[in-house]
């Protein structure tokens, strides 16, 4: 049985800073506002101007923003947000569930829906160009970062007062923002090839692509991209984004920071051509048909899971190339540092991620213990 809620009320004790607060429950999560007195009568004179403005806000009408034109408004102010695929999949199944419905609308039960449906591969949309996406099972950590793009677009139209009424007012509040409630974060995976099946997937990859319509004596499109996210530990977004232009083989250096892109958690930066790679892209570059590397800006989604079948691997996705690329080069002993420098990562993520990979974890911790037993042995 759900638990009564009150309402707001004054409390009967000061906070930390001596002042009488007000507190309330809204959607489950608990609210206090200071009061900014310590004398409990100012204090009862603020509550009650809080019950009054509470009063008019209920009142007011609600806001008639829906969530596909903060979708929209979204995605014209942050074009370099993500990939135009990962950005077309993600907006494509929320607009399909929530689009429609105003932001004020939205409750928790409908976040819930959304998230079982999805596990369960039952949202699906249209694109540009008519054609029906989605439909595919979602695992807990895509819903997750679909649900966490939702509030972020959310918040960026009220932060940036997207939407103003005549008189300039805002028509997208803070009063309208619905509690997003996100599953469960997944623990890291550690999914990571072999030698022996990365030159696998390599050589799945190369083989000619008949139903991609490239010449059959090109290195194909998921060629270079499996070999360039193995080599460079790069994400999927720099790698369908970058041009020749940033790729100076003579000095034997990529710069996978897109010119006018905002930075972002998700750094990019130079990363030096590993001696793998130079033939392949010296070989890449002599073949080009356009300015990109890939040849356009799109991820070769369909060639990638035909390789990994091809290779006999599963449980392969591309972020498993940066990590395999990470895994390694704990493995020979690369220092954490230098590896987070290429990853563009934290030292605190790298450690986390990668420590128990390098063949001195937890060395010295048990070689003390030994030390005193070889000790006592002696006696």
């Amino acid at each position: 049985m759900p638990k009564h809620n009150p309402g707001p009320y004054l409390s009967d004790d000061r906070n930390e800073f001596g002042y009488y607060e007000i507190r309330w429950t809204e959607r489950g999560r608990s609210k206090r506002k200071s009061t900014g007195e310590s004398d409990y009568r100012k204090a009862q004179r603020v509550f009650a101007e809080f019950i009054i403005s509470l009063d008019q806000a209920v009142n007011a009408p609600k806001s008639t923003i829906t969530c596909k034109m903060v979708f929209d408004a979204y995605l014209a102010d942050r074009t370099d947000v993500m990939a135009p695929g990962s950005q077309m999949i993600t907006f494509g199944h929320l607009a399909a569930h929530f689009g429609e419905m105003t932001v004020s609308e939205v409750e928790r039960d409908d976040i819930r829906r959304y998230t079982l449906l999805r596990e369960l591969g039952a949202i699906s949309f249209t694109d540009a160009e008519g054609r029906i996406r989605g439909g595919a099972k979602a695992r807990e950590a895509t819903v997750r970062r679909e649900l966490g793009m939702f509030a972020t677009a959310i918040n960026h139209c009220i932060e940036k007062k997207s939407f103003r009424a005549a008189d300039g007012t805002s028509l997208l509040t803070p009063a309208d923002r619905p509690v997003i409630e996100l599953p469960p974060a997944p623990p890291p995976r550690d999914r990571w090839l072999t030698r022996q099946e990365a030159a696998a997937l390599l050589a799945a990859a190369r083989e000619p692509q008949l139903h991609s319509g490239e010449p059959a004596d090109k290195l194909p499109r998921v060629y270079r991209y499996i070999a360039m996210m193995l080599y460079t530990a790069s994400r999927k977004e720099p790698v369908i984004s970058l041009t020749w232009d940033r790729i100076l083989l003579e000095q034997g250096l990529i710069n996978f920071q897109q010119p006018g892109r905002r930075l972002t958690k998700k750094r990019r930066g130079w990363v030096p051509i590993a001696a793998e790679l130079m033939p392949i892209l010296r070989r890449a570059y002599a073949e080009r048909t356009t300015d990109f590397f890939l040849d356009k800006p799109t991820q070769p989604f369909h060639s990638f899971r035909a390789a990994v079948k091809r290779a006999g691997l599963e449980d392969v996705s591309p972020h498993v190339l940066r990590h395999t690329f990470a895994t390694w080069a704990a493995q020979d002993g690369v220092p954490l540092f230098e590896i987070a420098g290429v990853l563009h990562d934290s030292m605190a993520t790298v450690e986390r991620h990668y420590a128990h990979h390098t063949p001195q974890h937890l060395r010295g911790a048990v070689s003390r213990p030994m030390l005193v037993v070889a000790t006592l042995s002696r006696r």
